[in-house]
């Protein structure tokens, strides 16, 4: 088994280089060794995850959870993905599901109340007429709001603006070291907008944005490399109590 120990070892060197790829083709040659290890699945899911692969990641981490389903963190780390592709229901099931197994963890207690709230919200928008909504929208002179998640690595902040087909040139995005704004031009001249105030600094020259089909993403270079414990703060002063970012998954004790 040394090669195994060692391919998992240069994948997660890899990993820390941040050449996810890399990592990616490391993890899989180390499954085809050993397709029963649910550490090297979750490895290779957070490397995934790290190049925008939602989908391939939550299949890695529910295969790990079929292999053994006493990983906490791949109740969350999966649940989250879902969450982030509006998948509340689905996001509610696996976070519940790791509460009976772990029912004092109050990481999966705050993604389950999380998704019962999204879930509520989208009844009552599902319950709204699109004549009161536009009477609403026609109220303000701003733009309305749009829909939008987050998520973060140690290195990164990625906001997804949940927009379908938004064109390049009808599209805005101002950033500087503790601000975020998005506008995006419709086809009837109308606009909706992001103002955010971000609850620690990045480094504005740094930022990426990339247009899918279903979302703009929009990456976002921490300047230091600390885990935010949320993405808005106040213009005033930064969010305390942050705690320091890992530079690498941690393998799974079990």
């Amino acid at each position: 088994m040394a090669a195994l120990t060692e391919l998992f070892s240069e994948a997660n060197e890899q990993y820390v280089n941040e050449n996810y790829q890399k990592a990616i083709e490391l993890y899989t040659e180390a499954l085809g060794i050993d397709d029963k290890r649910d550490d090297i699945y979750c490895h290779r899911a957070q490397a995934y995850l790290q190049l925008g692969k939602l989908a391939e990641a939550v299949e890695d981490y529910d295969r790990a959870l079929q292999l053994n389903d006493n990983i906490s963190k791949a109740y969350v780390k999966k649940g989250s993905i879902l969450f982030e592709l509006n998948e509340y229901a689905k996001a509610l099931d696996v976070f519940k599901e790791g509460q009976k197994r772990f029912a004092s963890d109050k990481i999966l207690e705050d993604w389950i109340h999380r998704c019962e709230t999204e879930l509520t919200k989208q009844s009552k928008r599902e319950d709204s007429t699109e004549e009161k909504n536009t009477q609403q929208s026609s109220v303000s002179n701003e733009p309305p709001k749009v829909k939008y998640n987050w998520y973060q690595t140690h290195t990164h902040v990625i906001v997804s603006v949940m927009l379908k087909n938004v064109k390049d040139e009808n599209l805005t995005v101002d950033v500087n070291s503790r601000a975020l704004k998005v506008l995006v031009k419709r086809p009837d001249d109308s606009a909706v907008s992001l103002d955010l105030t971000l609850a620690h600094q990045i480094d504005p020259q740094q930022t990426a944005t990339k247009i899918y089909s279903t979302k703009v993403e929009i990456k976002l270079k921490k300047k230091e490399g600390i885990q935010w414990s949320t993405l808005e703060g106040s213009p005033e002063e930064e969010v305390p109590e942050v705690l320091p970012a890992c530079a690498a998954p941690v393998q799974e004790q079990h």
